[in-house]
């Protein structure tokens, strides 16, 4: 369902992002088959350079959302909410090739494929969620350093 999902928002975002040389990607949890996830759908848009991202975020929040300020990775965040004020959907606003962009793409790329670094992942993030289930910022900052474990010990691996 979460790749359906992508499918139709890609479209109202690549409608809206028509003037914007930009990519747009499926990322987070949602976009990793059999892994456990917030019902969220994350996206990510990529900004050419020298485009102004302030152009981007503006086309997108005229479709709905509404734009949540710069997060600790230096993206900008846009969320979408359904009526009753439930977050559904995050667009993460970056340059292409930076490293937030980049890691965004290589992290959901390895999880795809490796069932082990997937399991990982579940666990820790399950962990993390109980742990700080009333501290949504210590939880999204103790799952970044679980994210940054990760595609180290994918780096040692590829190194090798």
């Amino acid at each position: 369902m979460w790749r359906e999902a992508f499918r139709e928002e890609r479209v109202v975002l690549a409608n809206a992002l028509a003037s914007v040389p930009c990519e747009i990607e499926h990322i987070g949890s949602t976009a990793i088959p059999a892994l456990e996830a917030k019902p969220i759908l994350d996206i990510a848009v990529g900004v050419e350079a020298p485009h102004p991202i302030e152009d981007c975020i503006r086309a997108i929040e005229a479709t709905g959302y509404i734009y949540r300020g710069k997060v600790i990775d230096v993206s900008q965040l846009l969320g979408r909410e359904s009526e009753d004020r439930i977050r559904t959907h995050h667009v993460h606003v970056a340059r292409l090739g930076d490293l937030s962009w980049e890691q965004w793409l290589t992290f959901r790329d390895y999880l795809r494929v490796d069932a082990e670094a997937r399991k990982t992942h579940a666990t820790e993030k399950t962990k993390l969620a109980i742990l700080y289930k009333d501290d949504r910022r210590a939880y999204s900052s103790a799952k970044s350093q679980v994210i940054g474990s990760l595609l180290a010990r994918r780096q040692g691996v590829r190194g090798r």
